[in-house]
């Protein structure tokens, strides 16, 4: 498995592995596989602010966020494998779906990718990160729709597409954000959105996921498909206390249903596991 973390720390992501394959989820670990460090969900932040986007091997970029529309450590981490693995090659094509605040678009732009475009249906989003771009002297084309229904025909065919979905399981709407409402199964953007990608990428291009194992895993079987998948990094994240309010409990019952992945540390705090991972258009 490449750089593995301490056993007892790994063994949480074996069994959510297991939990995968029993789903008919096809994947392989990448050799240079590695951990994120872990994230607790506590929210701390004021809801409007501004702060440095800092990624291990990239500059800092100053991000203005607004109420939900920021990025947060899945971005982090997309963006720390996209510089650690050399994703992004020199003037290739990079689009961001869901781009929120742009984080993952600036990221692609410091690598050296020369055509990046970011979608979102959130017309505040697309305006963040437009100003967010600008203020950091990259150019990046922004367009407002769903997923990739987004894009225009004349827009160059992506090397790389990313995508920071929500993807937790709401049985309810209004339940969540609009940033994390993945509705009933979690995969209600997922799905859509790899049947997109595959009608659109070309043999080769890659796919850059982060995803935790609230959703069903119906979503990844179905990505195996026509990608192949395989996984670059993960890490434990944590469930703060009162976190998810009433969700909680449909999160545990959906974990002893199997249609979730739910763990505990040696002093009992929950936790998901957290994966990025890079599929490529078979």
């Amino acid at each position: 498995m490449g750089a593995r973390p301490h056993p007892p720390t790994l063994a949480p992501l074996e069994a959510y592995l297991d939990h995968l394959r029993r789903h008919g989820v096809p994947f392989v670990v990448d050799d240079a596989f590695c951990a994120h460090p872990d994230h607790c969900g506590a929210a701390d932040e004021a809801p409007d602010d501004s702060r440095d986007f800092v990624v291990p091997g990239l500059p800092p970029v100053v991000e203005r966020r607004r109420g939900t529309i920021r990025s947060d450590h899945a971005t982090v981490s997309m963006a720390m494998e996209m510089a650690r693995r050399g994703l992004i090659a020199p003037g290739s094509t990079f689009w961001d779906i869901g781009t929120g605040s742009g984080m993952l678009a600036l990221s692609a732009c410091s690598l050296g990718a020369r055509h990046v475009l970011a979608t979102d249906i959130d017309p505040d989003a697309l305006a963040l990160a437009s100003a967010n771009a600008a203020a950091a002297g990259a150019v990046i084309r922004v367009y407002a729709g769903s997923l990739l229904t987004a894009v225009p025909q004349r827009e160059r065919a992506p090397d790389i597409v990313a995508a920071n979905l929500p993807h937790k399981p709401a049985p309810a709407r209004g339940v969540l954000p609009l940033s994390e409402d993945g509705g009933d199964e979690g995969d209600a953007l997922l799905r859509p959105f790899f049947a997109q990608a595959a009608a659109c990428m070309a043999r080769g291009s890659r796919l850059v996921l982060f995803q935790h194992s609230l959703p069903h895993p119906r979503n990844l079987r179905e990505l195996g498909a026509h990608f192949r998948l395989s996984l670059s990094a993960w890490k434990r994240r944590f469930l703060a206390v009162g976190e998810n309010g009433e969700l909680a409990t449909s999160f545990a019952e959906r974990a002893r249903a199997g249609t979730s992945y739910l763990a505990t540390d040696e002093s009992g705090r929950s936790f998901l596991v957290a994966c990025v991972w890079i599929a490529t258009r078979r």
